[in-house]
């Protein structure tokens, strides 16, 4: 999942498992861009239905990079069962 980061915004940005799977890990990355001068990566942790991991999610600031830039997360998914 990817979302623009414009200036001055902080956005979440989260990736989840299609149903019957559980997320295993995950990560972020910005695709194609320069922006890591001006971006700042919040948070980056799994995303909990009760204490089974089932995505992930991170969170991004833009401290001044115009107009944006792009925040891609991703999450690591396993077949339970």
């Amino acid at each position: 999942m990817s979302k623009n980061v414009g200036v001055l915004d902080v956005v979440d940005v989260a990736a989840t498992c299609p149903d019957g799977e559980i997320a295993t890990g995950g990560g972020w990355y910005l695709p194609g861009s320069d922006a890591q001068s001006y971006g700042s990566e919040l948070h980056s942790n799994p995303i909990l239905s009760g204490t089974t991991p089932v995505g992930w999610t991170a969170g991004f600031l833009n401290g001044g990079y115009e107009p944006y830039y792009t925040a891609s997360v991703y999450a690591i998914c396993a077949k339970t069962g």
